[in-house]
């Protein structure tokens, strides 16, 4: 088993029956992956998320008094927002990201992602390869 909790480690049927609470909980279908981290683009910031950490906001880099820039990158160091990220789930569009709290830090809980904003995902295991941790 490895989905994360981080109060659960040890105890992987109590961790098992977390998921299925998720998944009860999201509405997602049977068919649904664990996520392990995933980074997409949202109205020009980069979000970093993974589980067991604090979401991480790449802001889009602005004019000297903040104003836009065309076709800005974003900014090479990151601020933290929101709480633990606890579970992110893959059922399709849209992903959905869960978090310790409450507070939740101004997020949604769960907090959904339009799979045309993931950039990356990393799986905690590839049903093709038996397990591991894969790459799309």
């Amino acid at each position: 088993m490895k989905f994360f909790i981080p109060h659960l480690r040890d105890d992987p049927a109590t961790a098992e029956a977390e998921w299925q609470r998720y998944l009860s909980e999201s509405g997602a279908p049977p068919g649904s992956r664990r996520v392990y981290s995933l980074t997409y683009e949202h109205e020009g910031d980069r979000y970093e998320v993974t589980i067991g950490e604090k979401r991480k906001r790449f802001a889009r880099k602005t004019g000297p008094r903040g104003g836009y820039i065309k076709d800005a990158e974003q900014q090479g160091w990151a601020s933290e927002t929101g709480t633990v990220v606890s579970g992110i789930i893959d059922a399709g569009d849209p992903l959905d990201v869960w978090s310790y709290g409450p507070p939740f830090g101004g997020w949604a809980n769960p907090s959904s992602v339009g799979r045309s904003e993931v950039r990356r995902i990393e799986y905690f295991e590839d049903p093709e390869d038996g397990g591991s941790t894969g790459n799309s």
